[in-house]
């Protein structure tokens, strides 16, 4: 299995716990400069080197939800609400809690990892009314949550007792289904992986093919039928990560060229794949799209700057940073009514979440 270093992707494998450590501060201020922006941070985030709050999802009714690290670097989830409450909880026996995505009746998924056991990942889902249950699918021996849709459908990653990946599936009565391209290849940190879940149920992510040894994306629709792709056809690319799609069925993620140099691309609804880079880009990485087609993700420049950007429907690039001075922003996601969420670096190291 292919691993990456954009921390931003979520590549599964029993080192996952490093997914824990990439963390960042935030701060509640509005920017002067551009009232659009407007930073906040969980209360009782640290403000040191490499601590603070991460936003990571943003619902289509605007609850925005992440997880932050303390002064100690523990890491404890947060949510925040649209009149800017901010709530902090943590997982009854887990530690290490990362949060991957809410949905607009506010629950919330993630991972972490058992107190005793640290190399162990459970999934977990957090309900409105504060009652956790933990997210493991029969025969997991390490569970990675991908995201949770309006309908409380959930979607990710276990791998099982031999080493094998396999993606799942989780209906709202808690009915798992076991998801493996029928091209995957069975064997030890390998298999299909899951990345994201659409509205209507359906799953996008990549597997190790067998029949060619390369790795491919997929999208299984909602009736649990498979379609696999490249980004670029002909061995251009040596990895795909699918990494979301809306409710027309359209697929963003990017894909490491031969170079290891990583590209977006976009793919419709009939299977037509555009690529697309910023102007400049040594990457770009989206991590976020809506039901309009608007992405959203972070890319990094030829003086190696790290900074957020915004792709319209028509294909229209804007790179994004907030107006104050930071060594990076990143862009998360991004929901229907356009409200973007994401974070920076301060000049000290310390991160800062923002909504837009």
């Amino acid at each position: 299995m292919t691993t990456r270093k954009s921390s931003n992707h979520p590549t599964f494998s029993l080192m996952a716990a490093s997914l824990l450590t990439s963390i960042l501060f935030c701060s509640a201020s509005l920017f002067a400069q551009k009232p659009s922006f407007v930073t906040f941070e969980a209360p009782d985030a640290g403000v040191g080197n490499l601590q603070g709050t991460v936003p990571t999802s943003i619902s289509n009714s605007g609850i925005i939800a992440g997880y932050y690290l303390d002064t100690n670097t523990l890491s404890h989830g947060f949510f925040r609400l649209t009149n800017g409450t901010i709530v902090e909880f943590n997982v009854p026996g887990l530690s290490g809690v990362h949060v991957s995505s809410v949905n607009s009746r506010g629950q919330i998924v993630g991972n972490g990892s058992r107190v005793q056991t640290v190399s162990v990942y459970h999934g977990w889902l957090r309900n409105p009314n504060g009652h956790f249950i933990l997210i493991d699918p029969p025969g997991s021996a390490f569970t990675s949550v991908s995201g949770i849709n309006d309908n409380g459908q959930i979607a990710g990653t276990y791998q099982d007792a031999a080493g094998v990946l396999h993606g799942f599936f989780r209906d709202f009565n808690g009915t798992y289904t076991t998801i493996d391209d029928p091209d995957a290849a069975q064997s030890i940190q390998e298999g299909t992986q899951v990345f994201a879940i659409s509205p209507t149920g359906a799953t996008i992510g990549k597997y190790d093919d067998e029949n060619t040894a390369g790795i491919r994306g997929f999208v299984r629709d909602q009736f649990g039928n498979y379609t696999n792709f490249d980004a670029v056809a002909g061995g251009d690319s040596i990895d795909i990560f699918p990494i979301a799609i809306n409710l027309g069925g359209e697929i963003t993620g990017d894909y490491f060229d031969t170079a290891f140099v990583s590209h977006s691309f976009v793919r419709d609804a009939s299977g037509v794949i555009t690529l697309f880079d910023m102007p400049n880009s040594t990457g770009t990485n989206p991590t976020g799209m809506n039901d309009s087609n608007i992405i959203v993700g972070e890319w990094t420049d030829s003086q190696f700057n790290e900074k957020g950007f915004q792709r319209d429907g028509s294909g229209n690039l804007t790179s994004l940073s907030v107006p104050i001075a930071n060594q990076g922003t990143f862009a998360n996601a991004i929901n229907n009514s356009r409200r973007i969420t994401g974070y920076y670096w301060d000049t000290a190291n310390a991160a800062h979440g923002f909504v837009k």
